[in-house]
């Protein structure tokens, strides 16, 4: 089952998502932000993971917060600043990329305004391990871009696969694929998800039961209404959901 990250832009009346991904997060996204502001979010990242495996405690958590408290969000001065420090580690450690770079900085310099702010909800990914795990290589990562050790920075993308770099243009953002050549080149490579090692086998037989179990809302929204077009679609997703955690608990036993 896919899981979505977003790069967004907040101004003061709206929110746009300018890139998204699905199922792996853009590694120029990542140095947009610090160490620091992946703190800021960490409870909230971490709550929301909890409540996450019960359903009615999550529901009534989204009544009482929102979720956007697990997204990054950061200034648009910040951003800049940020990517611009990271520059030396693109072009000592992955020179090709360079020109990518430059673009991505330059459109974020030219089409967010000052009083706009950047948010990155990548709390999705969670999903394919464990929260400890993610936010753990989150923060090392984000250590490693800011000690200009390219060596370090690991998962986010794959030789050849640019579009890795920055997500999808969306249509608010169209106006960045208009303006990089370099943009262009990379959507027309074959995109995959970088290679991940399997599941510890716990992890693994518990996201297949999790799966299983889950298939008990559509039967009970089935009792209320019959096979309603929602009760259809949240069992076609969630038996996707199923083949995906029996695929990974394979994995994790031949491994």
């Amino acid at each position: 089952m896919g899981q979505r990250t977003y790069l967004s832009k907040i101004t003061p009346k709206k929110a746009a998502t300018l890139f998204e991904a699905n199922n792996f997060l853009p590694f120029f996204w990542l140095t947009l932000i610090r160490a620091e502001h992946l703190a800021q979010v960490e409870p909230a990242m971490r709550e929301m993971y909890e409540m996450a495996e019960d359903e009615e405690a999550f529901e009534k958590y989204q009544d009482e917060n929102t979720l956007d408290a697990a997204n990054i969000n950061i200034s648009k001065k910040d951003a800049i600043a940020n990517m611009q420090g990271a520059l030396p580690l693109i072009s000592v450690g992955y020179p090709e990329w360079l020109p990518l770079y430059q673009d991505f900085i330059a459109y974020i310099d030219k089409f967010v305004e000052a009083e706009d702010r950047l948010a990155l909800d990548i709390y999705a990914l969670s999903a394919f391990t464990d929260i400890d795990d993610y936010i753990t290589g989150l923060r090392e990562d984000l250590q490693a871009i800011a000690n200009h050790e390219p060596a370090k920075v690991t998962g986010y993308f794959a030789d050849g696969q640019s579009i890795i770099l920055t997500g999808y243009v969306t249509h608010e953002a169209s106006q960045f694929s208009g303006q990089s050549p370099q943009y262009k080149k990379a959507i027309k490579q074959p995109v995959q998800r970088p290679a991940s090692k399997p599941l510890p086998v716990p992890k693994a037989i518990l996201m297949t039961v999790i799966a299983i179990a889950l298939l008990y809302v559509p039967y009970r929204g089935y009792l209320k209404e019959g096979w309603s077009f929602t009760v259809v679609c949240m069992i076609a997703a969630l038996l996707a959901f199923v083949y995906y955690s029996i695929k990974q608990l394979w994995r994790a036993i031949r491994k």
